[in-house]
């Protein structure tokens, strides 16, 4: 675990093939973060998989790759929830769950949901370990209060807080309109990377889309230990898509993601789709390809398999 550098969301089928080739042909040095919209113990949408049978397809191609599930907790899948049942099902497969109710709760309750959720998923799988905290999009924190978080769970559950692997922490990420809108904060990623090497934990940043390749190194060099990435994957499957599809059938494709209603957080407000269709496409136009209208679109473009088979060369090669 502490040599995977990078976790990537795996938003359509094309792209979790490519991420086992990757680690199977070169090394293991990828992991895959699900969210519970892409992937749940009732379904999502990527390639309908649920929560075990998404784990069971990877696992089955490369056992040794690690499957994380990504802000797993209250109100985080399609419909409003507490969470409970998709996590539990989480503690049958995942090899980590990040826990993260801060869509709902302050800092105290959010300790005490935590804590909860590893005491009742432990029962379940002993070997279940754990990802804590949230990404500063969702509920920003100071050094100050991070530490405050992580030292209250090990003072409670002093035990099982070995099990917990990876701290969030925030140094300035956020997505918009398909850019990375935060102000970066080198002091603070110090700051809160030698909190997480004070109590023994793996740092990981979310929201790690849209950042060029010296941004990056210069997070690692600084002491971050992974950062996820995933509407950025989602693009390169999405842009090839876009450029050997005709017009008419990038229109049906829009209207099936407006009409999905999805796109709509990745934007701001006065952000007119109208006028903007290909950038919609390219930034979300992944949540619909498994929806049966635009599996017609795709064959009535192709009349083969032609195109997929090049979709996935093209993201074999990109990854």
């Amino acid at each position: 675990m502490q040599d995977i550098k990078m976790y990537l969301g795996p938003m359509t089928k094309n792209i979790v093939d490519a991420i086992i080739n990757y680690n199977t042909n070169i090394n293991n040095s990828i992991g895959i973060i699900s969210s519970r919209r892409q992937i749940d113990y009732k379904g999502g949408y990527v390639n309908n998989w649920n929560t075990e049978s998404f784990y069971n397809y990877i696992k089955s191609k490369n056992k040794d790759i690690i499957i994380c599930r990504d802000h797993g907790g209250i109100n985080q899948g399609k419909i409003k929830d507490d969470g409970i049942d998709s996590l539990l099902e989480d503690a049958k497969y995942m090899d980590i769950i990040h826990i993260d109710p801060f869509k709902k709760y302050d800092i105290d309750d959010s300790i005490n949901y935590t804590i909860d959720i590893i005491k009742k998923c432990s029962l379940i799988n002993d070997n279940c370990l754990f990802e804590i905290g949230t990404e500063e999009a969702i509920f920003p924190m100071t050094i100050e209060m991070l530490k405050e978080f992580i030292l209250s769970i090990k003072k409670k559950i002093p035990i099982l807080f070995s099990k917990i692997k990876y701290a969030v922490i925030q140094s300035g990420t956020s997505l918009k309109s398909g850019i990375n809108t935060g102000n970066y904060n080198k002091d603070k990623l110090i700051g809160m990377n030698d909190v997480c090497l004070e109590y023994g934990l793996l740092s990981k940043e979310h929201n790690g889309d849209y950042l060029n390749e010296l941004q990056i190194k210069e997070k690692f060099n600084l002491g971050l230990s992974a950062i996820n990435i995933a509407p950025e994957i989602a693009h390169i499957e999405t842009e090839y898509i876009i450029n050997n599809i005709n017009i008419s059938n990038i229109d049906r494709w829009f209207n099936l993601v407006i009409n999905d209603g999805s796109w709509s957080k990745w934007f701001l407000k006065d952000f007119n789709p109208i006028e903007n269709k290909k950038t919609i496409l390219r930034l979300c136009g992944h949540y619909v390809l498994n929806h049966p209208d635009f599996k017609d679109i795709f064959k009535l473009e192709l009349a083969s398999n032609y195109v997929n088979e090049e979709v996935q060369k093209f993201i074999n090669n990109r990854i």
